[in-house]
């Protein structure tokens, strides 16, 4: 049987280098470490091996992402980031290849930025040309993403704070890529919620959202938004046990099924721990945020919406 093929993604900056710093500190690092695991668990279950420059928040010289991605034989490498600029903040895409770019390297940030402008609609600030050591000292076809801008608060790091959105951006990036190696993109479904305060009526009522729960869907696990308690996976075919834990609330789980291609809901409500008996009276609202603005999910939230 032969080897998988293998994309390398790099999520630029990290430890000492936070990247670009804008709205509400929001920060260039994790954010772009968030979207890259994310394009790493879409491309998996497409049955590609990815390997990620850094799996957590510490610093990676540029020449050690390019020798990393030379000694994996990678096929493909994308660097994942986020822009900033001075003055006036900037909206928009935009996508980077070398100067003296391979043909599959131009044909993929074509892709790239393509597939970014359809899913975040922002402005196609274009595919160009800079000599990045990431995308010079590489062997393999590569491109680099400047998935929106950090300092412009609305709508471009609205969106980079997103859960839900930051998983567009990844599907985005996976398309990609398999278009790229001449591969369609398989069967894989979305496994998406929210995190709420069940109330006692389940899901008829989803809006006292949980934000910083740990939530795991198979081998995947993601933290729930902080001000909208949401969470999303891509996965493959089948059943999965969505499993919820907040400190000070009762883990709870659910089961629901991904379809191929489809979006399923499968929002999780948990219940407060009681409180020991001599422990004093905690503000009952603590940790919760009530979105009312925000429908809730579907009724048949474990079924795939029309």
């Amino acid at each position: 049987m032969a080897s998988a093929q293998v994309v390398v993604v790099d999520p630029g900056h990290g430890g000492r280098d936070p990247g670009a710093v804008g709205c509400e500190s929001l920060e260039e690092a994790p954010t772009v470490l968030d979207v890259a695991q994310r394009v790493q668990g879409i491309l998996e279950a497409e049955g590609l091996s990815v390997a990620l420059t850094r799996e957590d928040d510490r610093f990676v010289e540029l020449s050690a992402r390019a020798a990393f991605a030379n000694s994996m034989g990678a096929e493909l490498y994308v660097s994942v980031h986020s822009n900033s600029n001075g003055g006036t903040p900037a909206s928009g895409t935009e996508t980077f290849v070398a100067n003296s770019a391979s043909g599959t390297s131009v044909t993929m940030g074509g892709f790239l930025q393509e597939e970014m402008i359809l899913a975040w609609g922002l402005r196609d600030r274009g595919l160009k040309r800079a000599n990045f050591t990431v995308l010079t000292a590489t062997r393999m076809p590569a491109a680099l993403t400047e998935i929106a801008f950090t300092n412009r608060c609305d709508p471009d790091a609205m969106l980079l704070r997103d859960p839900t959105s930051r998983m567009a951006m990844a599907q985005a990036h996976a398309n990609a890529v398999l278009r790229t190696l001449d591969r369609e993109p398989g069967m894989s479904g979305t496994l998406t919620g929210v995190v709420f305060e069940d109330v006692g009526v389940g899901l008829e009522d989803t809006t006292r959202r949980l934000g910083g729960a740990t939530v795991t869907a198979g081998a995947m696990t993601q933290t729930s938004a902080a001000d909208t308690g949401a969470w999303s996976f891509t996965l493959p075919p089948g059943t999965y046990t969505v499993q919820v834990s907040l400190d000070g609330w009762r883990p709870a789980e659910r089961s629901c099924d991904v379809t191929p291609r489809g979006t399923t809901w499968c929002s999780v409500g948990v219940v407060r721990e009681a409180a020991p008996a001599d422990a004093g009276v905690s503000e009952p609202d603590a940790g919760v945020t009530v979105d009312a603005s925000v429908p809730p999910p579907p009724a048949d939230a474990g079924a795939t919406p029309p």
